[in-house]
């Protein structure tokens, strides 16, 4: 009897060796199109961060808490109201005119009072200008102030306190501090919030011609560049230009909450007030 059987097919596609081989290639081809794929990616990573738009969005994300460990807001960065009066405004004409001191233009409403008082400080002797104004529609009353400086007879500083009343501690007050050579500073003081916010801005900078190309110089501009401290009680954003072609301008905006501080700081301004309506006149 005959028997027959099926080759058994050595070295063709069935055998074990083939299939393992096979198996391996298949893997080494996928390894090197993973590495090539990733390896695209992160040479791409930088240069994705050094873009435009990654530039100007640099800022830190993580909520901050205040004080009492509440959340606190972004302090917006915005060109801040321009000062109700700089050492240049002034009316040469003005019949109040005091010993070579001009007295500023401000308009709060109607004029309730105004004059100069000599103010009595450590530094000596302080010519002041005061008004006291009142909008006729809402019916509140603005206080503001001005010190000059002795040598030039220019203003140095200048202080609002808005909703005032001489029965009531003042509950605000803007400072205007003038400098002779920079932009002024203008530092907001709430007492209900505990907030002390402080801005000053650069604008007066060379700006064209300039030897990068606007690319460049937009991907060195940062705008609200935020920064605070650990306990989140301190906050700051800043506008900074690293080329010196100012686009828009520099600066800076910083926020402090501190009650206390607040509340020492309208305290002192408060003493100038009370000195100013025991020397003003009453006529």
């Amino acid at each position: 009897m005959k028997v027959s059987r099926m080759p058994e097919h050595r070295g063709g596609t069935g055998s074990p060796v083939f299939l393992i081989l096979v198996l391996l290639a298949v893997l080494i081809i996928g390894g090197v199109i993973i590495y090539i794929l990733l390896g695209n990616d992160s040479a791409a990573a930088p240069a994705a961060s050094n873009s435009p738009a990654s530039a100007q969005a640099l800022q830190l994300t993580q909520p901050r808490t205040g004080l009492e460990g509440n959340p606190v807001s972004q302090l917006p960065f915005r060109q801040p109201t321009p000062a109700p009066v700089s050492p240049q405004d002034t009316n040469p004409n003005s019949s109040a005119t005091n010993s070579g001191f001009l007295p500023p233009e401000v308009d709060y409403g109607e004029v309730v009072t105004e004059g100069f008082v000599d103010l009595v400080s450590v530094a000596g002797d302080i010519r002041t200008w005061y008004t006291l104004h009142l909008d006729s529609s809402t019916r509140l009353a603005t206080f503001f102030f001005a010190f000059y400086d002795p040598a030039s007879g220019s203003i140095s500083r200048t202080v609002v306190v808005r909703d005032y009343s001489q029965s009531e501690l003042i509950d605000n007050a803007e400072v205007t501090i003038f400098y002779p050579d920079h932009p002024e500073r203008v530092i907001n003081f709430e007492r209900e919030t505990g907030k002390i916010i402080s801005k000053q801005y650069y604008s007066a900078q060379p700006y064209e011609p300039s030897i990068l190309s606007r690319e460049m110089r937009i991907s060195l501009i940062y705008h609200g560049l935020a920064l605070g401290n650990e306990s989140g009680n301190i906050q700051a954003e800043l506008q900074v230009d690293l080329t010196g072609i100012i686009a828009d301008r520099e600066g800076m905006a910083v926020m402090q909450i501190d009650q206390a501080i607040a509340d020492n700081a309208l305290s002192e301004i408060q003493e100038v007030i009370d000195q100013i309506e025991s020397r003003r006149s009453r006529s």
